[in-house]
């Protein structure tokens, strides 16, 4: 205040800015709307931009929210927030910043600046919906969701009025009491709109329930607790002496409404042991409204028609209990009974041993239909378009109809009842069951084999002793020779080399599942080498039988270049009893028109004369 001249202020200003004190600059920031526009605008753009520190980059922003004055320069305000959510990556500062966007909205709505509302509404929202697709955070997705839903209800005048409308009639309503709204009011007011205006009032606050009736609708406030057969048997099988005392254990959430806006938060930050509760997951800011809650599941039967609608930022989650009787009561027994174990699917984390969509799937198999569906796409405004999450739409099944349990039922019915198939219908299947083998393996030798003619030199080894060294030292030569060279040993370990031209080697594991080796493994390594664009391929052989070694050589590698180190008795039991009974075998891996070498000298003349008939070169 005592600084009047526009030099000396830029002077302090520069000096307050780069002030080592995260404190004094943050203190800076929250006195910008004190400065001139000029000075504001220009400290702004540096806390906001260049400043090193989240907390003061946070406390800029929240000036910006407060910046809208009739005489701001929109544009460059527009320019600034345009770069904030393009560029910041601090999950903090994205969380201010995404308030600070709808709360700037609406002020400038509130100082009846409509055209620049609607600029800075159009700028921003599509940033936002873009961070809510693609942000590596899931809790930014989440806010961002949640910033996109309140720019929704401001972005209209109707649904602004709606909303005050709302909030003034629910706010005298308690926890677990109800309200009345009268037909006469309601009439106007379309579902999804009420649904999404209450998911807002929900936030941070208690949840709400909706049942339409005859003379309106009528709102819960919280759920309310009543008794559950689950948590009386959950209680009986879990006896424990640290239970609280003179309280009732047999208690669980009873949900009253058909449509439902549960609160974004209530949740248990450490899971406690009566399960079903809404458990807070760090990685998303939340428990996760959007899956229902097995106690939903529950209320959800209960309701006549057996419908239930949970209205999240992340879009409407529709649920169809069971249309039976019977299935309505093999539900609630299957619930009832294994409650616990639905409980912890549905608090599914990274690196569980399950998929994301094992919660929904075992709920589908009682009989449920759920499906999540976005928000459509205001008409009025192309900005304020609402997708999915791929992070959300993840634990639901991708094609919904083919989870129905009894479609499943009936294709079990029919495949597997002797009433249901006739001898026309068995010879179909296995003709489509063997074309589909053949097939496969049709096609992966085609792969196999386009793969091998791309490769200009390919050289295999074999042998009862010195094999895997031997191929060490072809890898060696040609490395030595400038080639680029893939190397594949089955020794001890399994294990390929690989260099590129003029480069040093490098030692890598072959990854085997379960530690067991197939020749299907050498496809794999073929097809390595091919995309990897080699020179030369050398490849031990794994094969023990006569027939599997055929296939390797013969069939799939082709070598133009093969060496055995010798054929002393091993493996007798596969490739004996009897000494020439080695060398035998070994023929298989002679290839055809191609050249041998080998050290064997005992049982040099079978290798001889195996090489005579294929026509191939032997050295010795």
């Amino acid at each position: 205040e005592s600084v009047t001249e526009p030099a000396q202020l830029d002077t302090l200003l520069a000096l307050l800015m780069r002030d080592p004190s995260p404190f004094v600059r943050q203190g800076l920031a929250e006195r910008l709307l004190q400065l001139p526009v000029t000075s504001r605008l220009q400290s702004l753009l540096y806390l906001i931009g260049e400043d090193p520190s989240a907390q003061v980059r946070a406390s800029a922003v929240l000036q910006l929210a407060q910046w809208a004055d009739a005489d701001s320069p929109e544009h460059e305000l527009q320019l600034l927030g345009t770069e904030l959510m393009s560029r910041e990556t601090d999950p903090f500062v994205l969380r201010v910043s995404l308030r600070a966007i709808w709360q700037r909205h609406a002020r400038l709505l509130d100082q009846q600046q409509e055209s620049a509302a609607a600029d800075w509404l159009a700028t921003l929202a599509p940033l936002i919906e873009d961070l809510h697709q693609t942000a590596p955070d899931l809790a930014v997705r989440r806010w961002a969701a949640q910033s996109r839903e309140q720019l929704w209800a401001q972005a209209s005048a109707e649904r602004r009025a709606l909303l005050d409308q709302l909030q003034m009639l629910l706010a005298d309503i308690q926890p677990g009491r109800r309200k009345r709204w009268r037909k006469q009011l309601s009439a106007g007011v379309d579902e999804m709109t009420l649904g999404r205006l209450l998911a807002i009032s929900a936030r941070g606050d208690f949840g709400w329930d909706v049942n339409q009736g005859l003379l309106g609708r009528t709102f819960y406030r919280a759920q309310r607790l009543g008794f559950r057969s689950w948590r009386w048997l959950h209680e009986l099988r879990h006896s424990a002496t640290d239970k609280r005392q003179a309280f009732s254990h047999v208690c669980g959430r009873v949900y009253r409404g058909t449509l439902r806006a549960p609160s974004t938060i209530l949740a248990e930050l450490a899971q406690t042991k009566v399960p079903g509760e809404p458990v807070y997951m760090p990685t998303e800011d939340g428990w996760r409204p959007y899956l229902p809650l097995p106690d939903e599941l529950l209320s959800c039967i209960d309701h006549s028609k057996g419908l239930l609608t949970i209205y999240s930022a992340e879009g409407i989650t529709a649920i169809q209990a069971p249309r039976s009787l019977y299935g309505k009561l093999k539900a609630r027994w299957l619930l009832t009974w294994r409650f616990s174990d639905y409980a912890h699917r549905r608090n599914w984390q990274e690196g569980s041993q399950t998929e994301p969509t094992d919660y929904i799937q075992a709920i589908q198999q009682l009989g449920f239909t759920v499906r999540l569906q976005h928000y459509p796409d205001e008409p009025a405004s192309q900005s304020l378009q609402a997708r999915l999450d791929p992070a959300v739409s993840r634990f639901f099944p991708a094609f919904l109809p083919l989870a129905d349990p009894v479609f499943w039922q009936h294709l079990r019915d029919y495949f597997f009842s002797v009433y249901e198939n006739s001898l026309q219908h068995l010879a179909l299947f296995l003709a489509l069951m063997s074309g589909l083998f053949f097939g496969r393996h049709w096609l992966s030798n085609q792969r196999v084999r386009r793969a091998r003619r791309r490769i200009p030199l390919v050289i295999g080894g074999w042998g009862t002793r010195g094999k895997s060294g031997t191929e060490r030292l072809k890898a060696a030569l040609f490395n030595a020779l400038g080639s680029s060279v893939l190397s594949k040993t089955t020794g001890c370990e399994a294990m390929f080399l690989y260099g590129y031209p003029f480069g040093d080697l490098t030692e890598l594991f072959l990854f085997r599942p379960y530690d067991k080796a197939t020749i299907w493994e050498q496809t794999q390594v073929l097809r390595l080498a091919d995309r990897l664009d080699g020179d030369v391929l050398l490849w031990e052989c794994m094969g023990l039988g006569k027939d599997f070694v055929h296939v390797l050589q013969r069939q799939w590698m082709r070598d133009d270049l093969a060496t055995i180190t010798n054929t002393y008795p091993d493996h007798e039991d596969v490739q004996g009893p009897a000494g020439y009974n080695i060398p035998e075998v070994m023929t298989a891996f002679i290839p055809a028109q191609a050249t041998l070498l080998t050290s064997e000298e005992q049982m040099l003349p079978i290798l001889r004369s195996a090489a005579q008939q294929l026509g191939t070169r032997l050295r010795t």
